[in-house]
């Protein structure tokens, strides 16, 4: 019996796991999960191991899972590489022609299976710039990337980068306002299809509140990125949501039924919503202890968390398969 995706309904992965064993368990996971869509993320700034990123495609093609390729420089969230970043890596911006090489060898190779792209991760913030983010450059590198992908694949679609938050929110100096708004005056919208946006705030990673502080949380930021919707009449995809279970008050089975409802909210204004994320990262990437470590539904060893398990319950039960 074939089971019935839920629709708009997401998680974010990347192939910590490069083996047929641990890739046939994030299969399964994710067909229990009954997602629609996973953002798979490939790496500027890492060696991408094609046979696996293939096997793992191929996998999510059968189950009738469709993917959008994420192309970034996923610089890890540490302190020192959030807070001073331009003396361990460099910008993504002054590496425009090595990363127009990278996009034209990824689309090219996985052009037949996947149609969405997205340009970047969180532009809005200083840690994946590398300096302070700049609407200017964004919007420049977004029409190179956005005309080599399309002259690749004319009905490819683009996603704008990401803003983290909703727009209004600011962080001086790590993530400036209104980044968002001043890339459409720029023209921005010329060159991508579908806006994207990551509605965390401070509960998600340290917090002593309970389950309708979140959901009320949820709904003002909900409202907020509806402004921009109507403003700027583009569709928006939420893709990336979490809450790191490691040091807040809401336990496992309240932070499933928290997704649960952030899901029904987005859908109802048509708004897809991608979980962070599939599995917890690597040791070698986040410290121990660092909230970015736990936000997977699976453990780093790939075994069933009790949010996934309390998810999978709250999907079924309001979803009959």
């Amino acid at each position: 019996m074939k089971i019935k995706k839920l629709k708009g309904f997401g998680i974010n992965v990347e192939l910590y796991h490069k083996d047929k064993e641990s890739l046939d368990i994030y299969i399964k996971t994710l067909t229990e999960l009954r997602v629609e869509w996973v953002r798979l993320m490939f790496d500027f700034l890492n060696p991408i191991d094609f046979k696996w990123f293939e096997y793992f495609i191929q996998g999510c093609k059968k189950n009738n899972i469709k993917i959008l390729g994420l192309l970034l420089n996923n610089v890890h969230g540490l302190i020192h590489k959030s807070l001073i970043p331009h003396f361990f890596n460099t910008t993504i911006y002054d590496e425009q022609k090595k990363f127009n090489s990278f996009i034209k060898h990824v689309v090219q190779r996985f052009k037949k299976n996947i149609v969405y792209w997205q340009i970047l991760n969180e532009v809005n913030t200083i840690r994946f710039w590398g300096k302070l983010p700049n609407p200017v450059e964004y919007t420049r590198f977004l029409m190179t990337s956005s005309q080599i992908i399309q002259s690749i694949d004319k009905d490819a679609k683009i996603l704008f980068g990401s803003i983290l938050g909703h727009d209004k929110n600011i962080l001086i100096p790590f993530q400036p306002c209104h980044f968002f708004r001043d890339s459409m005056k720029l023209g921005a919208g010329d060159y991508f299809h579908i806006a994207s946006f990551h509605p965390y705030f401070l509960d998600c990673y340290i917090s002593f509140n309970g389950t309708s502080h979140y959901l009320n949380m949820i709904r003002k930021n909900l409202e907020k990125i509806k402004l921009l919707k109507s403003t700027y009449k583009k569709p928006i995809w939420i893709t990336e949501f979490g809450i790191c279970p490691r040091w807040v008050k809401v336990n496992a089975k309240e932070i499933a039924f928290i997704y649960w409802n952030a899901y029904l909210y987005f859908k109802k204004h048509n708004m897809p919503l991608f979980l962070w994320q599939l599995t917890d990262t690597r040791i070698h990437i986040y410290l121990r202890g660092w909230t970015e470590r736990y936000f997977g539904l699976l453990s780093e060893e790939l075994q069933r968390k009790k949010v996934y398990n309390e998810l999978v319950k709250l999907i079924n039960k309001n979803n009959p398969p």
